[in-house]
């Protein structure tokens, strides 16, 4: 079905939730909510054919849509941040964000968004990122930190350190958990600068001792390395 409309009003809105009802399994619906772990109802959609509804708003007046801010179910919040993925304008994708993360309540709301990142706008990139991880909502913050996930291998890294140990004292899982992420990406990608970082007293015991574990269970990192690492757990 197409969804590139001129413009969007409940009309279109009611037609949007009743294809999006036309391809859910509610029957999946408590098993992919163990996973996720939304407030918000869940159809229980697959994901490629979620992104086709978003392809084809996109092509659309996306900003109509948007602004129907339309959150009945985890689906239409996803929708929201597949849309604004498909924006190819890195300002307006920065514009946009905010008020997307403060409706997130599931890593897989922010997990699945892309961003329009390249060597010509890093530096807004890693300004933005680092705005958002002094927000009060937690999946801005670990949004932020997917940001800096794309900008590892740049001069950012030392900067992006300086980030997380202003995290120290973070208490969600879901902020910790991608900074873990964040800091096993780093030691494979530049193994010094971040083993460095894991020597010196930077991260919570809980954070350290997540990424150590990350980092323990890749085959990306060698098994002396692995050894080396273990004697760092706190």
């Amino acid at each position: 079905m197409d969804f590139a409309f001129e413009s969007w009003s409940q009309a279109e809105l009611e037609l949007l939730r009743a294809h999006l009802n036309s391809i859910s399994h509610p029957e999946n619906a408590e098993w992919e909510n163990r996973i996720v772990r939304t407030a918000y109802p869940l159809l229980s959609t697959y994901t490629k054919e979620l992104r086709a509804v978003a392809k084809s708003i996109a092509k659309g007046n996306y900003l109509s849509f948007l602004a129907l801010n339309p959150i009945a179910c985890h689906e239409e919040i996803l929708l929201q941040g597949f849309v604004i993925s498909e924006i190819k304008d890195a300002d307006e994708q920065m514009r946009l964000l905010p008020a997307y993360l403060k409706l997130c309540d599931s890593w897989a709301q922010t997990d699945s968004l892309k961003f329009r990142l390249n060597k010509n706008n890093r530096d807004k990139w890693f300004d933005f990122a680092k705005s958002l991880t002094a927000s009060q909502y937690v999946f801005e913050r670990r949004c932020g930190l997917l940001v800096f996930f794309k900008l590892i291998t740049t001069d950012y890294l030392g900067d992006i350190f300086d980030v997380i140990r202003g995290l120290k004292n973070e208490q969600e899982y879901y902020v910790n958990m991608a900074i873990a992420w964040l800091v096993c990406d780093a030691f494979i990608k530049r193994r010094e600068v971040t083993l460095a970082f894991l020597q010196g007293d930077n991260l919570s015991p809980w954070t350290q001792n997540k990424a150590i574990s990350k980092c323990r269970d890749s085959f990306r990192v060698s098994p002396e390395d692995k050894t080396l690492l273990l004697s760092l757990k706190k």
